[in-house]
C-alpha cells in the first residue's frame, strides 16, 4: 500500500473454524512502536495504539479475514480516516 500501511489476509482452507496467529515483524510492522489494525470486511478497526508483537483471528471454515495494518505515525495518533482536503 502507498500509505505504508500493510494489508494481510488470513485464509482458513479446512472445515472446520481456525485461529491463526501471525508476527507483526514477519509482516514488516515494528510492534514496540505501536500499531492499529482494521478488518476491511467488516469495516471495524479491532485495535488501536496496541505493542502486541503477535495478532490472533478466529477465521471461518472455508472463510477468510482481511486486514490493514497501520504502524506508528507521527505522535502515535492512528486513524484509518481519508485526509480530507
Amino acid at each position: 500500500m502507498d500509505s505504508g500501511d500493510v494489508a494481510v489476509a488470513l485464509l482458513n482452507r479446512s472445515d472446520q473454524e481456525a485461529e491463526i496467529a501471525f508476527d507483526l515483524a514477519a509482516v514488516g510492522i515494528d510492534p514496540a512502536k505501536g500499531y492499529a489494525v482494521r478488518d476491511l470486511w467488516q469495516k471495524k478497526t479491532l485495535t488501536t495504539a496496541t505493542k502486541d508483537a503477535e495478532q490472533k483471528f478466529s477465521v471461518p471454515a472455508h472463510g477468510v479475514v482481511v486486514l490493514r495494518i497501520k504502524g506508528s505515525v507521527g505522535g502515535g495518533k492512528f486513524t484509518f480516516e481519508r485526509p480530507t482536503k
